[in-house]
């Protein structure tokens, strides 16, 4: 693993602005999709089929966009 000084403040700048809209948007969706999924396995709240395929589907979407839009410093080597 190699060191990357993480307070470069010119790292975001390098990288193009829409994969860091991208990250940012994955990250929005991720939350409350899970606590959604959290709740509901939880029993805390009753969803119906549709919500619960929607719930899922918009988390695993949220986990694919940030994956692929992650920065090199995150990225496993």
């Amino acid at each position: 693993m190699k060191f990357v000084n993480t307070l470069n403040r010119n790292y975001m700048s390098k990288r193009p602005i829409i994969a860091n809209v991208f990250l940012i948007l994955g990250f929005l969706l991720w939350i409350p999709s899970f606590i959604l999924a959290l709740a509901a396995w939880g029993g805390w709240i009753t969803l119906t089929l549709t919500q619960e395929i929607i719930v899922c589907v918009t988390f695993i979407l949220s986990l694919i966009i940030i994956n692929f839009f992650k920065p090199d410093w995150a990225k496993d080597e």
